[in-house]
């Protein structure tokens, strides 16, 4: 989509996991694929807490 570098809003998201790197995969596959499938940038990121996983997503549109 290439609003990054433009005015646009934004809107966050955060899925929940258990801690293991099969499901930060399974995660980030889906999350970044429907992102592309949408024509939006993918940002995300994983914080670990102590017994889950967030993956933090955000989109940026405008």
């Amino acid at each position: 989509m290439g609003i990054l570098a433009s005015q646009g809003a934004h809107l966050f998201f955060s899925p929940i996991a258990k801690i293991t790197g099969d499901d930060a995969m399974a995660q980030y596959n889906l999350t970044r694929n429907r992102c592309e499938e949408a024509g939006f940038d993918f940002i995300g990121t994983f914080v670990v807490g102590m017994r889950e996983m967030h993956h933090i997503v955000c989109l940026v549109f405008n």
